[in-house]
């Protein structure tokens, strides 16, 4: 039996969305199922006919108002542990970020986050909602998605990628502050170094904000970290967290 038919999803109708059992898709409407959830060990492969069926059909749920069954198929694809761009994803993230709320997004983030096997998928799903947020100028809500992965349950962490996104969008948005903050949490909880375009972009925020000293200064304190490499850290985020009091008071 191929995996489309164990889960009943030949076509998007009215009939297929009440045969599937949505898990933490569904919603109070949706009348319950006795078929159990799907597992790793029942879904194992997928075959190129499966992937193309898949490809096909997602969309069409996208389309059709069917999110909730989009993403049970998506999640339930992601357990065979195949190249995450085989699958649909622009559909996917392009429907979840229409929505007017985060109740779907969160889902599918909670949903990746109980399930180890599907960890890995975590990094490129986060990263495509943040730049879609972005793109719709939802900043608020790519902030949440930020924050989502700051969580100590979180099984990965913000990488170098997720902030230069992060850190430009807001910066291209106005939200100066945010980008800052963005900025002292990639100088304080990582290693990592600031790439030449997240130094740019909060430079010129704090100028477009008519705050030359605090430009300048921020400027100095990264020139000096360039110097002076991992000694000059420390100096770095006492010079943000001096600048970002004083924007807040």
């Amino acid at each position: 039996m191929s995996f489309l038919q164990r889960l009943h999803l030949h076509r998007p109708t009215k009939t297929t969305v009440c045969k599937m059992r949505f898990g933490p898709f569904s919603s109070s409407s949706s009348s319950p199922s006795k078929e159990p959830p799907y597992s790793h060990s029942e879904i194992t492969t997928l075959t190129d006919s499966d992937l193309t069926k898949i490809n096909h059909l997602i969309p069409r749920l996208c389309d059709s108002n069917q999110l909730p069954t989009a993403l049970r198929l998506f999640t339930a694809a992601l357990l065979a542990n195949p190249p995450l761009q085989s699958l649909p994803l622009s559909a996917v993230v392009h429907s979840l970020t229409s929505q007017h709320d985060l109740t779907q997004p969160m889902s599918l983030l909670t949903h990746l986050n109980h399930t180890p096997h599907s960890h890995h998928y975590i990094p490129p799903i986060t990263l495509s909602l943040l730049s879609s947020y972005i793109r719709l100028r939802k900043c608020n809500h790519a902030l949440k998605v930020f924050r989502w992965l700051q969580r100590p349950d979180t099984p990965c962490s913000p990488d170098e990628t997720v902030y230069e996104v992060l850190i430009q969008g807001l910066c291209i948005n106005g939200l100066v502050l945010e980008a800052l903050k963005a900025f002292r949490d990639m100088m304080g909880g990582s290693k990592f170094a600031p790439c030449c375009d997240s130094k740019e972009w909060v430079y010129r925020g704090l100028l477009m904000e008519a705050r030359v000293n605090e430009a300048m200064e921020f400027y100095s304190a990264l020139s000096g970290f360039e110097r002076d490499g991992e000694g000059g850290r420390e100096r770095v985020l006492v010079v943000l967290e001096r600048l970002i009091a004083e924007w807040t008071e």
